[in-house]
């Protein structure tokens, strides 16, 4: 992406790059922390100046949102995966959210809502692992009584 924002920076006339089109080192230190505000707003500015006998190439332009797109969804596994150390490393109750991870996939019988497979588990705000059951049901991992 660093390619196409220094392609609109200096190919452009635009009010941040002044009248010769030129950049300052800011403004290109700036680039690589884009997030899809800035984006957008540098799209918009790309059409809003372009040359109406040289129109921006939609192939292009196809590929400069194909690959933002592909950055915001790493940006966003990073923030998850962020989240999910966070957890692992927060003490007890991610011990325990560690070792509820193991039930995935098995049966477990619980005392209030009979028994079902493991799709997932969560950690509450209050630290207390959540058993997500495979027919939509949630239990507390105080409720298991067995597996299967």
């Amino acid at each position: 992406m660093t390619t196409s924002v220094q392609g609109i920076a200096t190919g452009t006339s635009t009010p941040s790059t002044g009248a010769t089109g030129t950049t300052t080192a800011s403004a290109m230190a700036s680039a690589t922390q884009l997030n899809e505000s800035d984006f957008l707003t540098l799209l918009s500015t790309e059409l809003k100046y372009q040359s109406p006998s040289n129109p921006v190439n939609n192939t292009q332009m196809i590929a400069e949102l194909a690959q933002f797109s592909s950055l915001a969804a790493a940006n966003q596994q990073e923030q998850t995966l962020t989240q999910i150390k966070n957890q692992l490393a927060g003490g007890s109750g991610s011990t325990a959210l560690l070792t509820a991870s193991q039930l995935i996939g098995k049966t477990v019988t619980t005392r209030s809502s009979g028994s079902g497979t493991v799709a997932g588990v969560t950690l509450g705000t209050s630290g207390a692992v959540q058993i997500d059951l495979a027919n939509g049901i949630s239990v507390a991992a105080s409720e298991l009584t067995g597996v299967h």
